[in-house]
């Protein structure tokens, strides 16, 4: 605290600190526990070396274009109404993720992907909205 008043910056409250964190904890974990099975898995072994590196892709290229979305939503909805839908988002993902090796075609690698992003979306929103509320916080 003595820093934020010799800074001139509002102190963060410890609430929105740890709920903050705490969200981070559990959609990082959520969308990245799948890093080190995927590649060895019966689905991954189908995509090759190029579909994987393709599904792990989809991930950072949907953060870069929600990215600029996320504010606008913010503005429109709110902070944890946009956390919340981030959160909803992520976690959709990681259970379509489970659920996809159980309906093997030929469009399994355009799956992979769309839910990958899909997570890569939810995990955007959920990022925004805390880093927010914590700049916020001490308002």
């Amino acid at each position: 605290r003595r820093n934020s008043k010799a800074s001139g910056a509002p102190p963060v409250r410890l609430p929105t600190l740890l709920a903050s964190h705490a969200l981070y904890l559990a959609v990082y974990t959520a969308s990245f526990q799948m890093m080190a099975y995927f590649p060895a898995s019966p689905p991954g072994l189908a995509l090759g070396p190029k579909g994987v590196g393709a599904v792990f892709s989809a991930y950072p290229l949907a953060t870069a274009l929600a990215a600029p979305l996320s504010p606008l939503l913010i503005n429109c909805v709110g902070l944890r109404t946009t956390a919340l839908i981030g959160v909803c988002l992520a976690s959709l993902s990681v259970f379509m993720l489970g659920l996809l090796p159980l309906a093997p075609g030929p469009g399994l690698l355009v799956a992979f992907l769309l839910v990958r992003g899909l997570g890569g979306v939810g995990s955007t929103l959920v990022e925004t909205s805390c880093l927010t509320s914590i700049s916020i916080s001490g308002r």
